[in-house]
């Protein structure tokens, strides 16, 4: 049971290291914690914690291979991503591309990332997903993303602009 007057989310999850856990999101002063601590890494943390998640940024951005049929089950067969050497990110209605966040981040054991696209990006259409859906305990990487322009026009960035937010869940026996 909570202690009086503080709330838990608890919410059920399906991960790789576990079948099936129970987690609790983790609140704004814990997380800055375990961040101030070393217990979680982030480099570069670019924004002040507000709320009970990380703000996450637009690190180096890559192109698939396009306009070719994809047999999904040969993707291992597939070119590696080409990194794109530009100051803007161009993405056109309906383009995905994958990009890797700013931040790099260090999950120790007993916790879970999970993200979100930032409000204000989705509100003009930018779908902002994690390829693997969340960081596993033990992660330590500049995390992939893949970027979808859900809207009927172009969207611009550039490396350094917020896309997306982390909140980090503490997994429970």
């Amino acid at each position: 049971m909570a202690p009086r007057g503080r709330k838990h989310i608890h919410i059920r999850v399906i991960c790789d290291v576990c079948a099936s856990v129970e987690k609790i999101m983790l609140s704004a002063k814990k997380l800055q914690a375990l961040i101030a601590d070393g217990t979680i890494g982030i480099e570069p943390m670019l924004e002040e914690i507000h709320g009970p998640a990380v703000k996450l940024h637009l690190g180096d951005w890559y192109q698939m291979q396009q306009g070719k049929e994809i047999d999904l089950d040969g993707l291992r067969s597939l070119a590696a991503p080409i990194k794109i050497d530009a100051e803007e990110l161009h993405i056109l209605p309906n383009q995905m591309v994958l990009v890797k966040t700013l931040e790099h981040i260090r999950m120790p054991d007993g916790y879970v990332g999970w993200m979100e696209t930032h409000g204000g990006a989705a509100n003009v259409g930018l779908q902002v997903h994690l390829t693997d859906a969340h960081l596993d305990p033990g992660t330590d990487t500049r995390p992939w993303l893949q970027l979808k322009n859900q809207s009927d026009h172009p969207l611009v960035m550039r490396r350094g602009t917020y896309i997306a937010k982390m909140y980090v869940h503490e997994l429970l026996d």
